[in-house]
């Protein structure tokens, strides 16, 4: 190889570590629905102040999913805490909940969850 292929190498190389740096993005973990709220928590050192969040929550019954409630609204999280909780009363039943988040209109990340919730839960 010439010494100008190697430079090319090494340049793309360069180049592409460059643009993956920048690609880490706020993520949500550990997502679970208890008294009656969903709590979960961001996975990011520095959330930005203009996070979104959306929760589509789809009732199942038996093969059939149907919309219950859906939410979209800014999180409000205390600095230097990353766990959220956002209050969602919900009736008896099976669910599916996809939490997506937004910043500047921009999906960052997503989380789907099934779950259930019981009459013994609620109290």
């Amino acid at each position: 190889m010439t010494m100008r292929h190697w430079t090319l190498l090494i340049l793309i190389a360069i180049i592409s570590a460059i643009i993956t740096a920048g690609c880490v993005t706020t993520g949500v973990e550990s997502v679970v629905y208890e008294d009656s709220a969903f709590v979960f928590q961001i996975r990011d050192t520095d959330i930005p102040d203009n996070l979104m969040v959306l929760i589509i929550i789809n009732r199942i019954d038996g093969l059939y999913q149907e919309e219950e409630e859906t939410i979209y609204t800014p999180l409000e999280y205390v600095p230097g805490e990353d766990t959220i909780s956002i209050d969602t009363p919900l009736p008896e039943g099976s669910y599916k909940a996809h939490l997506i988040l937004f910043q500047d209109g921009k999906r960052l990340n997503g989380y789907i969850i099934n779950f259930k919730v019981d009459t013994e839960d609620r109290r």
